[in-house]
C-alpha cells in the first residue's frame, strides 16, 4: 500500500527537482504542412483534402482523397507524388489510411476496393502492386490496413468486417467478424493499428474503439464514457509504445488513451485556428511530434505534447493519484480491522509506476499510470464505499436498539454510564456516510463500538448491569465484548449479505450461516457462552467468505448488465423505424428479458443472448426492407399495367374515330 510518511522525501526531490525544468504547456502548436512549399526542383501543390497520415523517420507520407493522390513530404515541400486518378495500378480513388512497412506505403484505395502497395527506395522511385481487388477477395472500400504476425488486416468499411491476407503472397486468408455492435460485430470500421500484440480497431460507426489480441480474441471497448470520454466516428488511430492516438472526428478532436482504455488527455475543439480541427481523419506521432490530418481545413498541423511539470499537470497529477489511493487504502484497512469486510485496492502499483518513470525522465507513461491510478482509485472508492455503507447502516440499527437496551438498565448508584457521548457517536456516523467521508464513519462507528463495549464491561465488573424485574439478561461477555450485541452485529451483517445477495439476483440460501447463528442463540441462552462464541465466530467467517465471493463477482455483474441495457436501447431504436409498420421486436425484448435475467448467474451468456436478441430486431427491419421492397415493386407493376391499360384503351379509342372519320 501507499504510504505517504515514506514517499515525503521523493515528493519533496520532485519538487525541486521541477523547478529546475523550464514549463511548457500540455500541447504546443508547430505550425501546419499544407503541400504547397515549393522549390526550384518542384512544382506546386495544395492539398484540398488530407486523411490519411505515416512517417517513415525522414518523410511525411499524405494521402489526399479529394486529390486521389499520395504525397511525400519533406517539410512543407512535396518532393513526389504517387498516383492519380483512375483504377490503373499506379492510380488511386478516394485513398484513405496509410501503412509503412519494410520500405512499402500500402494506401486503403478505397474507391478501387483494394489495397495498392508502392515499393520504394531511397531514391524514392519503385513499383506498384495491388492486392484485394477484382483477381482477389475484395475488400470493400477499405478504411486501412496493418500488419501482425505475417498477415495484413484490413478495415472493410462497407461490409463491416475485416479482412485477412497472407502477408508473403499478399493473398487472402479469411474474414473476421460481421455488422453488429456485439463484440466481434463493427460498424464501418475505419481504422486499424497494432501494438504490444494488441488489435486496435476504429468501429466508427459503434462510435468506440475496440481491442482484440493478435489472434482476434475480443478483449474490451475503449472510449465509451470510461473517464468522461464518449467517443463519436472515430476514424484514423495510432499506437506508440504505450499510448493510443485517436482521431476523434465526429467530436473534433484528439484523444489520447492508455491501452486499458482510460483517458490520458483530449484536445481541440470545432472550427480552423490553431487549436481547432474540422473532421481530424488520422492521427500519428513521431520523435515527439503529433501530426494530424485536418481534413476539411486541408492542412496537417503539428504540435508537441508534454505533461507540465512545472504546475499542476504532472506532478499535480502524482500527487492527486498518491492522494486517491492512499484515500481508498485507509478505508480498506479500516473495514477489514473494524469490519472484517475484504477489499483489494488497485492504484497503488500505478502510483509507484508514475513515479519511477518521472525519476526516469519518461514523462508521458508518468502522467499514463498517475491518471490510471486515479481512475482505479476513484472506481475502488464508489465500490468500497457503497459496501461499507450498507455494512454500517445495518449495523448502526443493532447498536441503537442496544443502546437504548443499556439505557433503561438499572445501574449501581456509584456507576453512571455517559450513554450522550455513544448516541453523537451513532449520529455522527450516519453524517459522515451521508457525506461520503467512510473513513471517518468507520473511526466513529469503531469508537462508539468500544464504548458500549466498555459501557458493559464495567457495569458487569460492579455488579451490574442490573436486569429490570422478571427478565433475563444475556449479557455475558466474552474478551470484553458483550456477545449478545456480537451476535445481533453478525445478525446484521448476514442481513446485509441476504439484501445484496437477493439484489445481484443470487440465488443462495445460507442455510449454514443461519443455522450456526440459531445455535449460537440457543447456546448463549443455556449458558454456554464459550460454545456460542465460537459457533457465531464461525457463522462471522462464511459470512465474510461469502461476502468476498459476491463482491467479486459484482463488478463483471454490472458491466454485463451495462452491455444488455446498451442492446436494449439499440433494440429499441430499431423499433422505432420502419416504412409501411414498425419492425416487430416483441421476441428481441422477450430475449433481452431473459438476458437480463441470465446475466446474473452467467455474465457471458447474458450478453450473448443480448446480441441474439439484436441480430433478431435487425433480422425483423430486413425482412420488414425485403417485404417493403417487394410490395413497392408490385405497386410499381400495377401502376405500369394500369398505365398500360389506360393507354391502350386510349389508343384504340383514338383509332376507332379516326376510322368513323
Amino acid at each position: 500500500m501507499v504510504n505517504l510518511h515514506n514517499r515525503v522525501f521523493l515528493l519533496s526531490a520532485l519538487l525541486l527537482l521541477a523547478l529546475a525544468i523550464p514549463a511548457f504547456s500540455t500541447f504546443t502548436y508547430l505550425g501546419s504542412i499544407d503541400g504547397t512549399g515549393t522549390n526550384n526542383n518542384t512544382p506546386y501543390y495544395g492539398f484540398i483534402g488530407p486523411y490519411g497520415l505515416a512517417h517513415d523517420g525522414t518523410y511525411l507520407f499524405v494521402s489526399d482523397d479529394n486529390q486521389n493522390a499520395v504525397y511525400i513530404m519533406s517539410n512543407n515541400t512535396v518532393v513526389k507524388k504517387l498516383g492519380s486518378p483512375g483504377s490503373n495500378v499506379g492510380n488511386y480513388l478516394m485513398p484513405k489510411l496509410l501503412l509503412l512497412k519494410d520500405n512499402n506505403v500500402i494506401v486503403a484505395d478505397s474507391g478501387n476496393n483494394r489495397l495498392e502497395s508502392y515499393t520504394y527506395s531511397g531514391s524514392l522511385s519503385g513499383v506498384y502492386t495491388v492486392f484485394g481487388g477484382s483477381n482477389n477477395v475484395k475488400v470493400h472500400q477499405p478504411g486501412a490496413v496493418t500488419y501482425l504476425n505475417g498477415q495484413y488486416i484490413a478495415t472493410s468499411t462497407l461490409d463491416s468486417q475485416l479482412v485477412l491476407f497472407d502477408g508473403q503472397s499478399q493473398q487472402f486468408s479469411g474474414f473476421y467478424g460481421k455488422q453488429g455492435s456485439y463484440d466481434d460485430g463493427f460498424q464501418s470500421p475505419t481504422g486499424i493499428t497494432t501494438a504490444n500484440g494488441l488489435v486496435f480497431v476504429s468501429d466508427s460507426g459503434n462510435n468506440r474503439i475496440k481491442v482484440f489480441s493478435s489472434n482476434l480474441t475480443y478483449l474490451y471497448p475503449i472510449g465509451i464514457g470510461k473517464g468522461g470520454i464518449q467517443l463519436s466516428n472515430p476514424l484514423g488511430i495510432y499506437a506508440s509504445s504505450d499510448t493510443l492516438y485517436v482521431a476523434d472526428s465526429g467530436n473534433n478532436r484528439i484523444v489520447l488513451f492508455t491501452f486499458d482504455g482510460y483517458p490520458i488527455a483530449t484536445f481541440g475543439s470545432k472550427g480552423s485556428n490553431s487549436t481547432q480541427f474540422n473532421r481530424p481523419t488520422s492521427v500519428i506521432e513521431q520523435g515527439g511530434v503529433i501530426y494530424v490530418a485536418d481534413h476539411d481545413n486541408a492542412v496537417v498541423k503539428m504540435y508537441s505534447y508534454h505533461p507540465d511539470v512545472n504546475s499542476s499537470s504532472l506532478l499535480g497529477q502524482i500527487a492527486a493519484a498518491q492522494a486517491n489511493a492512499s484515500a481508498v487504502d485507509n478505508i480498506s484497512t479500516l473495514a477489514a480491522q473494524i469490519l472484517n469486510l475484504s477489499f483489494s485496492p488497485r492504484a497503488d502499483v500505478y502510483v509507484r509506476a508514475a513515479q519511477d518513470y518521472y525519476l526516469n525522465n519518461s514523462q508521458l507513461s508518468s502522467y499514463d499510470a498517475a491518471s490510471t491510478a486515479i481512475q482505479y482509485a476513484q472506481a475502488d472508492m464508489v465500490n468500497f464505499g457503497a459496501s461499507v455503507s450498507v455494512e454500517l447502516r445495518s449495523r448502526l440499527s443493532i447498536m441503537s436498539d442496544s443502546l437504548v437496551r443499556l439505557e433503561n438498565m438499572t445501574y449501581p448508584s456509584d456507576y453512571a454510564p455517559d450513554f450522550n457521548s455513544v448516541d453523537n457517536l451513532l449520529k455522527s456516523v450516519t453524517s459522515k456516510l451521508n457525506a461520503g467521508d467512510y473513513s471517518g464513519a468507520l473511526l466513529d462507528y469503531q469508537a462508539a463500538s468500544g464504548r458500549i463495549n466498555m459501557i458493559s464491561s464495567q457495569a458487569i465488573s460492579q455488579g451490574g448491569p442490573i436486569a429490570p424485574p422478571n427478565e433475563t439478561s444475556n449479557y455475558t461477555t466474552d474478551g470484553n465484548v458483550s456477545l449478545d450485541i456480537r451476535i445481533a452485529q453478525v445478525n446484521a451483517s448476514f442481513d446485509a449479505l441476504k439484501q445484496l445477495s437477493a439484489q445481484y439476483k443470487q440465488n443462495n440460501s445460507y442455510d449454514d450461516v443461519a443455522n450456526y447463528i440459531t445455535v449460537a442463540n440457543a447456546q448463549l441462552d443455556s449458558g454456554s457462552v464459550l460454545a456460542a462464541n465460537a459457533s457465531i465466530s464461525t457463522a462471522a467467517n462464511l459470512i465474510s467468505g461469502y461476502s468476498s465471493a459476491l463482491q467479486q463477482k459484482i463488478p463483471d455483474i454490472n458491466a454485463a448488465l451495462k452491455n444488455i441495457s446498451a442492446v436494449s436501447a439499440q433494440v429499441e431504436a430499431i423499433g422505432k423505424q420502419g416504412y409501411l409498420i414498425h419492425p416487430d421486436i416483441s421476441s428481441a425484448r422477450e430475449k433481452i428479458a431473459a438476458a437480463t435475467d441470465l446475466a446474473y448467474t452467467s455474465q457471458s451468456g447474458g450478453v450473448t443472448l443480448a446480441a441474439q436478441a439484436l441480430a433478431d430486431a435487425q433480422s425483423r427491419t430486413n425482412t420488414e426492407l425485403y417485404v417493403f421492397g417487394w410490395l413497392a415493386l408490385a405497386f410499381l407493376v400495377i401502376v405500369v399495367i394500369v398505365a398500360g391499360t389506360v393507354a391502350f384503351l386510349v389508343v384504340r379509342h383514338v383509332r376507332k374515330r379516326k376510322k368513323g372519320l
